[in-house]
């Protein structure tokens, strides 16, 4: 060893102490690509927005969501946050991994530390969620309405042909309440909160002023976009102004798009779960490993401490 170099803390322990370093050197290289992927879109969000929002495009299925909830502005405002959580994450991947190499006590301690103040602040987001669940949904909702008055442009019908409008924004709300044999945001009332083209000509007759879009009416085989007239149950009753003074459902889809699409998401919430148990039990077993090895260096500590016993006073022999 070279004059100045200072050796790693040997630890007791053995095979447990090295499995230990191991698994935590291995979470922290994960924990330091996702927080270079978090950091990376926090910074392009606050240089380039253009650019932030051509990427989320690459994401499958992005598109059609982005028109329903405003997920690239969600993103865009939040850009500052994105960028302190991805720079917490490398810095305490950094402290993680070089603490388990070097056996460093005040690298682990802030580890563990910091990690459970995250994983109880996690906790806390839970319970605030499970207890203001109504609320959230109410302003999820509010927000796919107005998502809904920006960009709504009904189906355009050609003879018996229903053609989904030209413009991504519209087509996209078309095909979700067709999809989902749903309508508007909250429900089929949300048409008559908003001005939108509700002129409808259909063989040779014209409807003026209808409260629904030809999206929302009933087909004979519900959950699929309407390619004909002839696709819907009764298309002219469903359309008829003669239904807006009673608000009529009969032949409509009346259950809010909003609705649908949380029942949709309420049958996946098991993957949802298992996503969120397991992130918690890594950040659990992070926590543990740090400990554990923060234990083994304070077992090692007093040892190397410990001062040399000094030599017994031995009279000289006495060769008289």
């Amino acid at each position: 060893m070279g004059v100045g170099e200072k050796s790693k803390t040997k630890l007791s322990g053995g095979c447990g102490t090295t499995m230990a370093e191991l698994i935590l050197v291995i979470f922290n290289i994960v924990f330091l690509l996702c927080g270079a992927v978090v950091l990376s879109f926090g910074i392009i969000a606050l240089v380039d927005p253009d650019l932030m929002i051509t990427l989320l495009d690459w994401i499958p299925g992005f598109s059609d969501v982005q028109y329903l909830v405003d997920i690239a502005a969600l993103v865009l405002n939040n850009a500052i946050i994105l960028t302190v959580i991805g720079s917490v994450i490398l810095l305490l991947s950094f402290l993680g991994g070089c603490g388990a190499c070097k056996a460093n006590k005040c690298m682990l301690t802030v580890y563990w530390i910091v990690i459970l103040l995250g994983l109880l602040f996690e906790l806390a987001i839970v319970m605030w969620a499970a207890i203001e669940t109504d609320k959230i949904q109410t302003k999820v909702a509010d927000n796919m309405f107005s998502a809904l008055t920006t960009n709504f442009d009904p189906v355009y019908i050609d003879g018996n042909q229903v053609i989904l409008s030209n413009k991504p924004e519209a087509a996209a709300w078309e095909t979700l309440q067709f999809d989902h044999s749903c309508c508007g945001a909250h429900d089929y009332m949300d048409y008559q909160l908003f001005p939108w083209n509700s002129t409808f000509t259909i063989s040779d007759t014209t409807y003026i002023n209808v409260s629904v879009p030809p999206s929302c009416c009933m087909q004979f085989s519900q959950n699929k976009i309407a390619n004909n007239t002839a696709d819907f149950v009764n298309l002219t009753e469903c359309l008829s102004p003669s239904n807006n003074n009673t608000n009529s459902t009969m032949y409509r889809n009346t259950q809010g798009c909003y609705v649908t699409m949380l029942t949709d998401v309420t049958k996946n919430s098991f993957i949802t779960t298992i996503i969120i148990a397991g992130l918690i039990a890594i950040e659990v077993i992070a926590i543990m490993l740090a400990f554990y090895m923060q234990m083994q260096i304070n077992k090692v500590a007093p040892a190397k401490n410990k001062p040399r016993k000094q030599a017994a006073n031995v009279p000289p022999a006495d060769y008289d």
